[in-house]
């Protein structure tokens, strides 16, 4: 069995940004780690929230 979750836990929480991360105007955009969708965050928010087409 894994160490880490599996992407059923992407759907069921919460996505974790990769160590790869870029930062530009204050937006920090990431890949999950166990899905692989496109992570955005801002300043003001401070969450990661999906930055990727979805279907």
């Amino acid at each position: 069995m894994p160490d880490s979750p599996s992407i059923a836990t992407c759907f069921t929480t919460r996505h974790r940004p990769g160590r790869q991360q870029t930062n530009v105007g204050g937006v920090r955009r990431a890949r999950c780690v166990h899905c692989g969708l496109l992570l955005m965050r801002t300043a003001i928010s401070r969450r990661w929230i999906v930055a990727d087409q979805l279907g």
